[in-house]
């Protein structure tokens, strides 16, 4: 029986070096932000699919309601 390495979770920063796009971009695409053009949003969406990226909800929800942590 083989033993399977875990891969390390994909992160925003994996899905902005495949799409091409700064980190800010991803974020925006990934809440639902506007500012982002179709094709950038496009073409982030592909890669965070291509990576099976999920966002960290555990991650999310250290952040504060004021915007600080």
């Amino acid at each position: 029986m083989a033993v399977e390495e875990a891969r390390p979770r994909p992160t925003m920063k994996d899905v902005a070096a495949l799409s091409g796009v700064s980190l800010k971009t991803v974020s925006r695409v990934v809440n639902d932000e506007p500012g982002v053009s179709p094709e950038l949003s496009s073409r982030v969406k592909a890669a965070a699919l291509q990576l099976d990226y999920q966002p960290n909800l555990t991650a999310s929800n250290l952040r504060r309601s004021d915007g600080r942590s």
